[in-house]
């Protein structure tokens, strides 16, 4: 059996509701106080308008989420002139990505004005969010128009943040090299008079067979999963969440995942993580 460190019982205290006097709220609070070095907290917000009768990834763009096999050069196109560097709407857009390694970056790409702007560096697994404040004018908060961050030279989507929404909502997780996440809980929400069945899709260490979780349904409400045995997701490892509706198609569909990410050494030796730890 590995040993594991100290904060790890507290981990357990999280999953099991009360271990070593501490309830998961506490557990949760510890970690985000920075009690707990080596442990942090991640909540991934998949959104899509696209859902129909067939399962699709979730996310903004009306397809399933490309998995490139390499970090690539990447550029973002704004749709409006208001989403400009002085504008009234988006000031520019911040990446949070992975490079071909599997260590976690961010670039920051300045807002032109209906036009293409170049991201920095290379990327592979992405989020994007909107920067709507360049520190010296305040603004309303939102895009003005759709931003698609896309391969360079006019390449395929890689993630699009819709007019007013501020962020690709994109359900794709990567878990950063030299780093595991333990998801702990998922939840779907779904508007009303309509009914779906969401599932998790995910592939341990970023290579191999790709799995897929049991369907579970919600009708015009919102599902909560804690799990008392999680997954536990090696670095690189990539999960998402796909969805389809029984009836009616474009519906909006938000499924919601919670993890806690640990460094390898607080958790123990890479060998202790495996792909025996799914749900099927």
């Amino acid at each position: 059996m590995p040993t594991f460190v100290k904060p790890w019982d507290r981990i357990l205290g999280l999953l099991n509701g009360v271990s070593d006097g501490m309830s998961r709220l506490d557990t949760i609070l510890e970690i985000n106080k920075r009690n707990l070095p080596g442990h942090s907290t991640v909540g991934i917000n998949g959104n899509s308008e696209f859902m129909g009768t067939t399962f699709q990834d979730v996310w903004s763009v009306d397809s399933n989420i490309p998995i490139p096999t390499s970090a690539e050069t990447l550029e973002v196109v704004f749709a409006n002139a208001n989403d400009t560097a002085t504008g009234s709407g988006a000031r520019g857009v911040t990446l949070i990505s992975t490079d071909s390694a599997g260590n976690e970056q961010d670039a920051v790409v300045v807002a032109s004005n209906g036009g293409t702007a170049s991201v920095p560096g290379t990327h592979q697994f992405i989020q994007a969010f909107v920067v709507t404040d360049n520190g010296t004018v305040d603004t309303a908060g939102v895009n003005a128009g759709d931003i698609t961050l896309q391969v360079a030279s006019g390449g395929d989507i890689r993630a699009r943040i819709i007019a007013g929404k501020q962020g690709s909502f994109n359900s794709l997780y990567t878990v950063p090299l030299g780093f595991i996440a333990i998801w702990f809980q998922g939840s779907a929400f779904t508007p009303k008079g309509e009914d779906i069945k969401i599932r998790s899709r995910f592939r341990f260490g970023g290579t191999g067979v790709w799995f897929a979780s049991a369907e579970s349904t919600t009708y015009q409400s919102h599902l909560d999963i804690p799990f008392l045995a999680p997954l536990v997701l090696p670095e690189k490892s990539n999960i998402m969440f796909q969805a389809k509706t029984e009836v009616n198609t474009n519906i909006f569909v938000t499924g919601l995942m919670q993890f806690i990410v640990i460094e390898n050494e607080k958790f123990g030796p890479a060998t202790t993580v495996s792909a025996g730890n799914y749900y099927v």
